[in-house]
């Protein structure tokens, strides 16, 4: 979020880059090629990133932002959940078609209802279908999650402004 709000994007979410430290947090690290994006349009043009979690709008090569680092994360919660990539082929323009035109397949049925709905919206193939990191966050598990931490750790202060606790 605190990226988001800074108008950075990651640009290289995917599992690999996600760490679980002490006290079952995950910290997103490797932020080696994140754009900073200037207040014009608030989108980026170049290619970057790991093929598998690349987003609908990058494949095709149109002008992305945020909502492409979501397609990312969407992809790495959708591996968590389901031991598998939700896209995977031998080659990249194999995979780039899947990602542009397939379905994935379906979550495992184990799943919570709630976590397979946020991760569906977030692989939305149209990037104004996805929710913003904003609007995940105000999810009420997602909510009273962060609000645990943010107490937690006595961080209050430094995310006001970020996040609204109303």
């Amino acid at each position: 979020m605190l990226m988001h709000s800074k108008n950075i994007l990651h640009r290289d979410i995917k599992s690999q880059n996600m760490f679980l430290v002490k006290g079952d947090i995950v910290k997103l690290g490797d932020f080696g090629i994140s754009k900073a994006l200037g207040t014009q349009g608030n989108f980026a043009k170049t290619y970057c990133g790991t093929p598998y979690f690349m987003s609908p709008e990058v494949c095709r090569g149109e002008a992305y932002g945020q909502k492409s680092d979501i397609w990312a994360l969407g992809c790495a919660l959708y591996e968590l959940a389901a031991l598998k990539k939700p896209f995977d082929h031998t080659n990249i323009p194999g995979l780039i078609k899947m990602i542009c035109e397939n379905d994935f397949d379906p979550l495992p049925d184990y799943l919570d209802t709630r976590i397979k709905v946020l991760i569906y919206s977030m692989l939305q193939k149209d990037p104004s279908k996805r929710p913003s990191i904003w609007e995940i966050a105000q999810v009420d598990y997602i909510k009273e999650r962060i609000e645990k931490f943010v107490t937690e750790h006595n961080c209050r202060e430094s995310v006001e402004g970020i996040i609204d606790f109303k």
